[in-house]
């Protein structure tokens, strides 16, 4: 099955599904694709670099650390695809959750991880483009040393609201 991927400065690559044989969205692997290494000076000050508005703090048991929210494109019968700018400060990071119908992240400022329940952290940084399957797993946030900002884009709404689970630990994410 061919998939578009978009990659930094608006590259279009088409590929292939990560696995064919992949079944289960839970088995999926999700791809993180980046246009061109490129080094990148980091500033951890939060309205540096960001495209759209920061938006206003959240305040959550979802959210360990600053994190801000600005909603793009609100959920609704005509465009269906809730769409947020998410800036989270230096070690921020939200608990484990999952999204039914899945999500995708954009990274348009900052380096952080991204995680799926069993598989390592992988480092995510500005233009790459994250595919999260229906009910995976995982947790998204800032390094330890960078701001992390993210348009986060609902897909198949429709399907119910993000399920939230238990927060990552601190030894967790330290181990990273």
């Amino acid at each position: 099955m061919k998939a578009t991927i978009f990659g930094g400065k608006g590259k279009i690559e088409f590929g292939e599904r990560p696995d064919p044989k992949i079944q289960e969205p839970t088995d999926a692997i999700v791809r993180v694709v980046r246009a061109k290494e490129r080094k990148m000076t980091e500033s951890n000050e939060l309205s540096e670099n960001l495209i759209f508005p920061k938006g206003e703090k959240v305040v959550s048991e979802n959210f360990i650390g600053g994190v801000w929210l600005e909603m793009l494109v609100d959920k609704d019968d005509t465009f269906n695809c809730p769409m947020y700018n998410v800036t989270f400060e230096p070690g921020a990071r939200n608990s484990w959750h999952t999204h039914p119908g899945g999500q995708i992240l954009l990274v348009t400022s900052g380096r952080g991880y991204y995680q799926e329940k069993g598989k390592p952290a992988r480092v995510i940084q500005t233009g790459d483009v994250i595919k999260i399957y229906p009910d995976v797993d995982h947790w998204h946030g800032a390094a330890v040393d960078s701001q992390l900002s993210h348009i986060g884009i609902t897909t198949n709404p429709q399907k119910g609201d993000a399920v939230w689970l238990e927060p990552v630990s601190e030894k967790e994410y330290k181990s990273l």
